[in-house]
């Protein structure tokens, strides 16, 4: 998000450069083709800059929209005011210019009006009618759309309709695209999708409704996740307060994990003092090392399989497992060791193959025979 907030200073320095230029540019040298050439480039820079602004408003959570010094000064308020202001004194200087050129004039004004239709060129999500989107959805489009005075309600109908499908569009299906009925819609869609105790619901369905793992993989590990961050994240942009809610999450994605992954668990909070409690920050950080250590393995396996054979595939044999790290000595598997998992892949594969570990689970009490199909 830092970075996207970088772009936007840097964004809005050019819209107020070009009105700083225009204003201190000689009128001698003012010419209508020059001013509408300045009046291009300036939509060009206001476009990037909602654009931008539609990128940050998606990824930013409740608290960031509160505390953020880009959400404090109101950075695209003032983006926005100060291209308004000065479209607003090129537009004026190309008629004061066009006095005595009426044709020159007329185009000139259709050409602008064409521009402020097809301005902001900007792409919403798609809302269905499902409650656990409706909250991000309602955000965007209030920020973009919705508070935009320089759109029409004609021209917000517009948007808000081309933005919906299934059921929120069968919702609107029978509303004209016209200027009385704009507020008429945006509110027949808060009264049906803005319950905040079905949000809550769905997102807490979601979140205890998760699948259990079968097995250990990547992909598996990875999706339960995103998910509970995903679900916490939209709690609390819901103002629900989930701060005392460590232990509760822990204990129910715990036993959403496969029985591999559950054991690797209670070792590794196993060597915490008895009346300390795991955090999900902490549970978080295992869980990404959990799925970084199946994608090296992963990758690994491969690569390994293709040097020896290219063109033959292999399978692997393992034999019994062990808990004692070979890497730092400390008692859990290699598997699960944070210090192992923080090498670069390179360094990993060399550190295996120079203790001959096993490359399918890391373990150093037995090789992996490679078969070869025949």
């Amino acid at each position: 998000m830092e970075t996207l907030i970088s772009e936007q200073e840097v964004t809005l320095e050019l819209i107020k450069k070009i009105g700083v230029n225009f204003r201190k540019s000689s009128k001698s040298r003012l010419k209508v083709a020059t001013i509408q050439v300045k009046v291009e480039t300036l939509n060009e820079y206001w476009t990037k800059f909602r654009t931008t602004h539609f990128s940050i408003v998606q990824i930013a959570t409740s608290e960031k929209k509160l505390k953020h010094k880009y959400f404090a000064i109101d950075m695209f308020g003032i983006g926005e005011e100060e291209y308004i202001n000065t479209k607003s004194d090129m537009l004026e200087k190309i008629e004061e210019l066009s006095e005595k050129a009426p044709e020159l004039l007329e185009k000139n004004i259709t050409h602008n009006q064409t521009q402020e239709v097809k301005l902001p060129k900007i792409n919403i999500p798609q809302f269905s009618g499902n409650y656990h989107d409706w909250s991000t959805f309602r955000d965007l489009y209030t920020s973009l759309i919705h508070n935009n005075h320089s759109l029409s309600k004609v021209q917000k109908l517009h948007y808000l309709k081309s933005s919906i499908t299934d059921e929120a569009d069968q919702l609107l299906r029978q509303i004209q695209i016209t200027e009385r009925n704009y507020d008429v819609a945006w509110e027949t869609l808060n009264n049906r999708y803005n319950n905040r105790r079905i949000i809550v619901q769905t997102i807490l369905n979601r979140l205890f409704n998760q699948r259990k793992l079968s097995q250990s993989t990547a992909k598996g590990i990875k999706d339960l996740l995103d998910t509970t961050v995903e679900c916490l994240n939209s709690l609390k942009n819901n103002d629900v307060e989930t701060t005392n809610w460590d232990i509760i999450v822990i204990h129910l994605i715990v036993n959403k994990l496969d029985d591999e992954s559950h054991k690797q668990w209670e070792e590794d909070v196993g060597e915490l003092p008895i009346d300390i409690l795991p955090t999900f920050e902490k549970f978080m950080k295992f869980l990404e090392t959990r799925f970084r250590v199946y994608e090296m393995m992963s990758t690994t396996s491969v690569n390994v399989s293709r040097e020896r054979n290219p063109s033959k595939t292999k399978s692997f044999i393992t034999t019994n497992n062990t808990q004692h790290c070979p890497f730092c000595r400390q008692d859990h598997r290699l598997s699960a060791c944070t210090e192992f998992a923080k090498l670069d892949v390179n360094k990993r594969i060399e550190h295996v193959q120079n203790a001959r570990l096993c490359f399918n689970c890391l373990s150093p009490s037995h090789s992996a025979y490679y078969l070869e199909e025949v």
